[in-house]
């Protein structure tokens, strides 16, 4: 069988063991049986157990072999005393893979990685996809496949991610949720005793159904062998990656959550941007580059248009996309006088494009429209959505509603969700990327902001502030000239 099709199988199965299930809550065999469950997973699932017990409406099972039919993906979860002996059951059975949750291995010193090495031999002798151990799980949204430990389950989408930590790779799907992007695979790798992280790339690089491929790394086994893997992955995909263990205080973190070994990170770094993809730092530039890049096209140069309905944010945004290396572009008297037309008598005729709090009901729509239809602007920045939808539900408790302030709510609700089928439209029509910065993003009043919303499930990104809306475009601007050599 090729290595994409057995990697196919562990994505893929229709069959999934779960070998240390439990009905105590306590205990991760509980939970990751669950997730398979509750997520909607449509194949068949056996949980195996010492006793044989039945868990959560299954039969269950005292061994792997006990099973009538093949299985394609087993999950150990079982005391690390144990793993060896259901390891040699999986073989016997000729399971096709197997993820191993299973910790207290080489992150815990030499007899850990002795046990670990052991592991690994057996593995391959006996010709078992290993993932783990000390994972946290396999995601496959796409057949809401979530066996994992945390209580994710992300909507389907076109990123797929590896990560040598299941709680970044956990807040990852957290924040694609909350902002509508979505999943398509997922995998924590673990210690890699057997795959590694070069293998999940290279799987996910020839993956139809992923466009992005985020990578989270903590420890390097063998760095030509990742560069090579990531490099080749570029050509194909949007590539990002993010490096934990970057200072001496993180490099002990590093070695004692996955017994990782790690490099010069100003080596690494370098050699990373060499490839084509994206280096990023921290968690928030990475969910912000994440959901740029899976969303928008791409732009043909780093000129940038801002409309805003506030002269501060306007400022802030065009300091922000001069610090990222951006330019603000500088607007044709055909594009001003074109504004003319729905700006108020006293704005600036200047970019940033403000409203000064004024226009008409058409401003923000056919203001960026005219920026998006303009020769010298390559993407454009919107500053201010979804206000009015913030301000409609804090005044729906006022004492004063319902004397007409709920017809003019209605009007107000009405008129946002106008403008978003309208920004569909621009973004399709006119292919260069709109991105948004609002305030209401913050949530300051527990609103369900529907505007915001339903502009991210059109594939609209919505940021926080007109920095980060900035130095996301600059991700995508950046990874655009390398890509299309502008």
């Amino acid at each position: 069988m090729k290595e994409t099709e057995r990697f196919n199988k562990m994505f893929n199965p229709q069959t999934i063991a779960v070998i240390g299930a439990s009905y105590n809550l306590k205990k991760w065999g509980f939970h990751i049986l669950h997730n398979i469950l509750n997520g909607g997973y449509k194949g068949k699932v056996f949980p195996v157990n010492i006793r044989g017990e039945d868990v959560l409406g299954l039969k269950g099972y005292s061994s792997i072999k006990e099973i009538e039919v093949p299985v394609d993906l087993a999950i150990i979860v079982v005391p690390r005393e144990s793993l060896f002996d259901v390891l040699k059951d999986c073989a016997e059975k000729k399971v096709n893979s197997v993820f191993v949750v299973t910790a207290g291995f080489a992150e815990l010193g030499e007899a850990g990685k002795k046990m670990q090495e052991d592991i690994r031999d057996f593995a391959i002798q006996n010709d078992l996809m290993l993932g783990g151990p000390n994972g946290e799980g396999i995601v496959n949204a796409r057949i809401n496949l979530y066996a994992q430990m945390a209580v994710h389950y992300p909507k389907a989408g076109r990123l797929s991610m590896v990560s040598q930590s299941g709680n970044v790779g956990a807040t990852m799907m957290q924040l694609a949720n909350m902002s509508c992007f979505g999943f398509s695979k997922f995998i924590s790798s673990g210690n890699e005793a057997v795959l590694k992280l070069p293998d999940y790339i290279d799987y996910f690089s020839n993956d139809d159904e992923t466009d992005v491929i985020v990578a989270y790394i903590e420890g390097i086994k063998d760095g030509k062998r990742l560069i090579e893997s990531i490099k080749n992955a570029t050509q194909k995909k949007r590539v990002i990656v993010i490096k934990g263990g970057r200072t001496e205080g993180g490099l002990r973190a590093a070695q004692s959550h996955t017994g990782a070994m790690t490099s010069d990170t100003a080596i690494f770094e370098a050699a990373i941007k060499q490839t084509g993809a994206i280096y990023v730092e921290g968690l928030q530039e990475l969910y912000d580059c994440a959901q740029i890049l899976v969303r928008e096209p791409l732009p043909k140069g780093n000129r940038v248009g801002i409309l805003t309905v506030g002269g501060g944010w306007g400022v802030l945004c065009a300091d922000a996309c001069e610090k990222y290396g951006l330019k603000v572009a500088k607007l044709s008297e055909e594009t001003l006088k074109k504004l003319d037309t729905v700006m108020p008598q006293w704005w600036a005729r200047n970019n940033p494009v403000d409203s000064a709090g004024g226009g008409k009901r058409r401003t923000m729509t056919y203001g960026v429209e005219v920026l998006l239809q303009a020769e010298e602007v390559d993407s454009v920045i919107v500053l201010g959505n979804a206000l009015g939808y913030m301000s409609t539900s804090i005044l729906g408790k006022s004492r004063f509603y319902d004397q007409g302030l709920n017809m003019v709510c209605a009007v107000l609700k009405d008129a946002e969700m106008e403008i978003v089928e309208e920004y569909d439209r621009l973004l399709l029509t006119y292919n260069k990327p709109l991105v948004l910065s609002t305030d209401a993003k913050h949530n300051a009043y527990g609103i369900q902001n529907e505007v915001i919303l339903k502009l991210e499930e059109k594939g609209i990104p919505v940021f926080h502030s007109p920095e980060r809306a900035a130095k996301a475009l600059s991700f995508l601007t950046n990874y655009s000239k390398k890509k299309l050599r502008w």
